[in-house]
């Protein structure tokens, strides 16, 4: 959609790394447990309309916590993750 290549990755660790998030890209680091993305409860689907409105896409989002819903790109990336651990759970 907005025609930028992502390419996320997952990877697991033994420890915490110390995150640097550069302030030009990320406003702040969301933390969760990956195993969130399995609970229903936090899984929505919102319409979106891009380009004036011509289109309308309904998109993944999930509540996080109180103050945080995740959605759009990363929302989206998050859905394809949540697939990935419904294969092999």
């Amino acid at each position: 959609v907005s025609r930028f290549s992502i390419h996320p990755y997952l990877f697991y660790l033994n420890s915490r790394p110390e995150l640097i998030p550069d302030s030009r890209e990320v406003a702040r680091v969301i933390e969760f447990e990956i195993s969130d993305l399995l609970n229903d409860q936090i899984l929505t689907q919102r319409d979106l309309s891009i380009g004036n409105g011509l289109i309308r896409k309904n998109i993944p989002g999930y509540h996080i916590d109180d103050d945080t819903f995740v959605w759009g790109a990363t929302g989206m990336i998050l859905a394809e993750i949540r697939s990935l651990l419904l294969k092999i759970s």
